[in-house]
Order: C-alpha cells, then structure tokens, then sequence
C-alpha cells in the first residue's frame, strides 16, 4: 500500500491518478480501464474478457452461414420459379408474400447453418444468400424448363423479379437485425 500523502497512477494510463486496485493481482487501475466482475473490480487481464460465443461468428459457422443462406435460397426461389412455370402468373398477393416468405426461410436457415449465433454479417449473409439463391435457381429452372416458359431475355426475367428479390433479401435481413 501506499502512504497517505504518495500519488499513485494506473499501471495502464500513467497520467491518471488511481487508488483502486484489481481485486486479484492488486495492480492499479483506473476507471476506464477497470472490468466489473461478481467478485469484485479487476484488470482486463484478471478478468480474461472474451467475446460471447452466442455472437462469435468467425471460421467455419461463417461459412456453413453461407453455405446454408445460398442453399436454402437456391432451394426456395428455385420452387417459387417452378410453381410459377407450371401455375402461370400470380395474384398480386401471392407475389408479394412468396418473397417475403422466401428471406424469412433463407434468414432461418442461415441461422440455424451458423449454430444460433448472432451478428451483423449474417444479415448479409442471408441477404447474399437471397441473390445468389435467385441466380442459381434462375439458372436451373431455365436449363429445365420446356420451351421457355421463363422470358429468353435473361435481363428482363431479372428486371421483372427485382421487386421480389428486394423484398426478400430486405426480409432475410430485418429477420436477422441485432
């Protein structure tokens, strides 16, 4: 301890005057750099700060997210496209509640591929997953489908499912906010 006349500074920030100690190695430290624990007040280094896995999204849960997002986007709008090959065009309802439904699958099933994890790049994740979903099954439905029951034009195929693709990556993503 020290006397009662000495200053004493933080073993982190020299220029700041400290009394309080860490609770388990009874090094100085100051408020900014202090750490809140049950037992007491402690150094960042005493307290072993790490980051929550419920949000920890790096590796291989980041890339079976994608993996997951694009599958299950592929899967999705490539039903949507095969129902609307063989059903012929849609009310105006139906339309615009497919792609909704499709982001809240995709977003789903990206967090369910990430193994319950939150974090801000799996709103990206399941929005990309969304576009490249589209591109493939668009792909895939063309390759298959009889006499061009898809436009020829791919541009314009496109242009006509902008909306939808919006809605449904904006849906994956506001299903994934934090």
């Amino acid at each position: 301890m020290t006397g009662t006349g000495a200053v004493v500074y933080c073993k982190r920030h020299p220029s700041v005057e400290s009394n309080l100690r860490c609770s388990r190695c009874d090094d100085l430290i100051c408020p900014r750099c202090l750490v809140h624990t049950p037992v007491g007040a402690r150094c960042s280094d005493c307290a072993k700060v790490r980051m929550n896995p419920a949000f920890d999204l790096r590796g291989t849960a980041l890339l079976r997210a994608a993996l997951g997002a694009a599958g299950a986007g592929a899967a999705a709008w490539g039903a949507y496209l095969f129902f609307l090959w063989w059903i012929g065009p849609l009310g105006f309802l139906l339309w615009l509640l497919a792609p909704l439904a499709i982001g809240w699958g995709v977003a789903e099933a990206a967090f369910r591929s990430a193994g319950y994890r939150r974090h801000r790049r799996l709103m990206w994740i399941a929005a990309g997953g969304v576009v490249v979903g589209f591109a493939v099954a668009f792909v895939v439905v063309r390759a298959v489908s009889p006499g061009g029951a898809l436009p020829a034009n791919a541009l314009e195929a496109i242009g006509r499912s902008l909306l939808g693709i919006l809605i449904a990556a904006a849906m994956a993503a506001y299903r994934l906010r934090i």
